[in-house]
């Protein structure tokens, strides 16, 4: 062998090193994913590989999409049946990992500051412990849907007392027993109005919660 085909396999060589060294840490396939039931606690779930074929493979807790760190975390959960790809950290078929799902069932992410916000059957939501302030504040907090739910009921009970008597039997003057002019004007003023609805069907927003 001459020296160019040394240098020549030698390249060779080293070419087949490095494509070895990229490709075991690109290792993916595609599978299914199968059970979610421990995510939330185990941060995994189990994949099935393979097909009918060429045999199936359960893959058992499966690593999910988290990052977890002291300023906060990040977890993605599949959905049922949805397609998926796994990966093997350093080439070894015992260490997969997803890397992606076509369907997210959850997605929840956390802040240090109790700041939560996560998505659920098409459903997003938030959570947090601490104060929101939108447009600086100047326009004052938000009501509370039950205290003034409340006070409208306490307001629409006198409302209703009122109008009860203005419509009730008439009110004879004192004196000379003739029926009130007042009771009369305020009868006519008010005819077919009535106190507004303070339910909280109709004053809360079920979709912004507080």
């Amino acid at each position: 062998m001459t020296g160019s085909d040394d240098k020549e396999q030698e390249l060779t060589d080293k070419t087949v090193l490095a494509i070895q060294v990229v490709t075991k840490h690109l290792a993916m396939i595609d599978g299914v994913v199968t059970d979610v039931s421990d995510a939330m606690t185990t941060f995994s779930c189990t994949v099935t590989t393979g097909d009918s074929n060429t045999g199936t493979t359960e893959r058992y807790s499966v690593p999910l999409r988290v990052l977890i760190g002291s300023q906060g975390s990040n977890i993605e959960i599949p959905v049922i049946n949805s397609a998926c790809v796994i990966g093997f950290r350093n080439g070894s078929d015992g260490r997969p990992q997803m890397i992606w799902a076509d369907q997210i069932d959850t997605k929840e992410l956390t802040l240090a500051t109790k700041f939560i916000v996560s998505t659920q059957n098409n459903a997003a939501s938030l959570q947090l412990d601490s104060k929101i302030t939108m447009n600086g504040g100047k326009n004052g907090g938000v009501p509370l849907a039950k205290a003034v739910e409340a006070a409208g009921q306490a307001d629409v009970q006198i409302l209703s007392a009122i109008l009860n008597v203005l419509g009730g039997d008439p009110i004879n003057e004192p004196g000379n027993g003739a029926p009130s002019a007042l009771q009369q004007a305020l009868n006519a003023a008010t005819a077919g109005l009535n106190p507004g609805d303070y339910s909280s069907n109709t004053i809360e927003n079920p979709n912004v919660l507080q």
